[in-house]
């Protein structure tokens, strides 16, 4: 197993959460996760602007990876591919994320269905920790699977011939919000390129209680997972609003056992990538390397 981090939500003074990485900020970035001691990087599209990078640009940034002895663990990208009106873009920017990952020398994908709050007519706080999760599974329709499905096939080809690997991920907000829904999708779309990221801190999020537990989820996923973010949630529930709230906590400290996690995927021969996500706000390099150390502790002890 090797182990990355993520930049999705990362912030790097002057660059914001939420902001881009220009050349200067991504060779700070890149030295800091090789002394601390990752093996690579999860390359967020929002982050860098991959998809509107020229070949030379994208070879620069190989560069720069190569030049801090980081690999790119995955290109992060993707979106609901069933509403009308962002599917055939969220389709074209997955396909665009195949051509990054093979100019860059990645070998996989990861992608996420999330649909977003404003095409449901909610705000983004209630997305998380209700009864229903808004644009997830308990509420999907099977036209919304059908075609979904169609469009992964096609996205899937693409990959299969670029010899590279896709990873549907679990995130709530998103028809693969649950062990089941992810395998139902895999089922239906019936490619050797497509696998599973049990993100279990997305999973426990979604509902104010969990359609699954997350051993139940780790367990039904365990033959096709190829690629896995990991973050740990505490959760408050509150009766009267019929909603949970969540804070992400560290990776030792929340509702996931991490030990068991780590002690399951030993057991199945897991051999890609373990993504350590922030515990929260702050500083959140210091959290990712707080991480890193505690994966490794728990690595040589299982």
């Amino acid at each position: 197993m090797k182990i990355g981090f993520p930049t999705i939500r990362l912030s790097l003074h002057p660059v914001e959460p939420g902001g881009r990485f220009d050349a200067e900020s991504r060779a700070r970035l890149f030295a800091w996760g090789h002394a601390a001691g990752f093996d690579g990087v999860e390359l967020n599209e929002n982050r860098f602007g991959m998809s509107s990078m020229s070949s030379a640009e994208v070879g620069e940034l190989r560069r720069q990876l190569a030049e801090a002895t980081l690999e790119p663990a995955a290109v992060k990208t993707g979106g609901d591919l069933h509403t009308p009106g962002i599917a055939e873009k969220n389709e074209r920017a997955m396909i665009e994320g195949i051509r990054v990952a093979t100019e860059l020398g990645a070998k996989l994908v990861s992608i996420g269905l999330g649909t977003p709050a404003s095409c449901l007519g909610v705000a983004d706080y209630e997305r998380l920790g209700g009864k229903f999760c808004f644009g997830g599974s308990a509420l999907a329709r099977g036209d919304a699977y059908t075609a979904t499905a169609a469009a992964l096939r096609r996205v899937a080809r693409v990959a299969e011939d670029a010899g590279v690997g896709l990873s549907l991920e679990i995130a709530p907000g998103s028809i693969a919000d649950t062990g089941a829904s992810a395998l139902r999708i895999l089922q239906m779309v019936g490619s050797a390129a497509l696998g599973i990221n049990p993100d279990l801190g997305n999973l426990v999020t979604a509902y104010m209680e969990p359609e699954e537990d997350w051993r139940e989820c780790l367990y039904a996923v365990s033959a096709h997972i190829n690629h896995l973010d990991v973050k740990n949630v505490y959760g408050l529930r509150i009766p009267e609003l019929q909603r949970t709230i969540f804070k992400r906590g560290v990776l030792w400290d929340g509702v996931i056992d991490y030990r068991f996690v780590f002690a399951h995927l030993k057991q199945t021969a897991y051999e890609g990538y373990c993504i350590i996500e922030s515990a929260g706000s702050g500083d959140m390099l210091f959290n990712f390397e707080q991480g890193l150390q505690y994966v490794r502790k728990l690595r040589a002890e299982i």
